[in-house]
Formats: structure tokens, C-alpha cells, sequence
């Protein structure tokens, strides 16, 4: 676990109030519901701009959009 991230005790206490992560009609995968909630803690976190996030959580439009929704 990296820091700015939830623990896995954390993570089963709460994963039941996101949607399901593949859509019924098929496309490309997402990134989990847990890693786009790590990557907006960090964000929170740590002030910085959504451009600046560490590649590690993806491409930031995306992390973005999750995050609006």
C-alpha cells in the first residue's frame, strides 16, 4: 500500500457503494474503482494538479472524469 491509499479493510467497507466496474455493453476495461479512488485521495491529498498525477494511476482525464462523475 502506498501512502494516500486505502487500506484493504477500508476498501471492503466502503467498495459496495460504487457501480460495477464493466459496463453491460462490452468496451475497453477501466482502471478498478479502488485505483481511481487511490488516485483521487492523492490528489486531495496532496493539492497538486490533475496533470501532475504520478502515471501510475493512468492518464489524468480519466481520473478526472471519474472524479466529476
Amino acid at each position: 500500500m502506498e501512502r494516500h491509499e486505502i487500506s484493504e479493510k477500508q476498501w471492503n467497507r466502503i467498495k459496495d457503494k460504487f457501480p460495477p466496474e464493466r459496463k453491460p455493453q462490452g468496451g475497453r476495461p477501466g482502471k478498478s474503482n479502488r485505483e481511481m479512488l487511490n488516485a483521487i485521495l492523492y490528489w486531495l491529498n496532496t493539492g497538486i494538479p490533475w496533470r501532475d498525477l504520478p502515471e501510475r494511476f493512468g492518464a489524468w482525464p480519466s481520473v478526472y472524469s471519474r472524479f466529476r462523475a
